[in-house]
């Protein structure tokens, strides 16, 4: 079997509002819902910006002995719209502009030293044609070919067959036709003279 090709690890995916990792699209709202429900919501942002860094039990990035760990605005729990307590937000969880949870810490993306796919001439990843998958490999979008997606690779329309004119009758249908018309001259024939018809 082909192996299974998702997207790399940090690129953004539902609208801006989660990042790429380990093929699934990681946002707040959907660990809320998943463990609560539907109904489920994420909190403000405020309620990060302000829980987050106070290094408190609602707010936190773990403890060191008996003291809770501040953490960045959006790095430390998920904090549910009615203050209940889900836990420690997901890694690969968009926490920032081109930033993601990964180890109860908000971190750039670029740090995290993914292997880059190919650029195009345009110097863009996959020649903006394409994405980057978990092998470090492009995929193009549709009409786009190459390691880099650099080729234009337009569909191809069939070709236009001639049309030949209405067709003569076939040498089947004339053979079979004297076969048909040698008989029935015969059944006609023998019918007048020796049958009294």
């Amino acid at each position: 079997c082909p192996p299974n090709l998702h997207k790399q690890d940090g690129y953004s995916c539902q609208l801006n509002q989660g990042r790429c990792y380990g093929g699934e699209c990681k946002t707040r709202d959907s660990q809320c819902k998943y463990i609560w429900g539907t109904k489920a919501g994420v909190s403000e942002k405020h309620c990060y910006e302000k829980l987050n860094t106070e290094g408190t039990e609602k707010g936190n990035c773990g403890k060191d002995g008996e003291k809770w760990i501040p953490c960045s605005k959006h790095g430390g729990r998920v904090l549910l719209d009615d203050d209940t307590d889900l836990g420690y937000v997901e890694d690969g969880t968009a926490c920032g502009p081109s930033m993601m949870c990964l180890e109860r810490k908000c971190v750039l993306i670029s740090s995290l030293n993914l292997t880059a796919c190919p650029s195009g001439p345009n110097g863009r990843v996959c020649s903006s044609h394409g994405v980057c998958n978990n092998e470090a490999t492009c995929t193009c979008d549709e009409f786009w070919a190459g390691t880099d997606c650099s080729m234009h690779d337009p569909r191809k329309e069939p070709a236009a067959v001639e049309d030949e004119g209405p067709k003569g009758p076939s040498a089947t249908n004339l053979i079979i036709g004297s076969i048909a018309g040698a008989i029935l001259m015969a059944a006609i024939v023998l019918g007048g003279t020796g049958w009294g018809f």
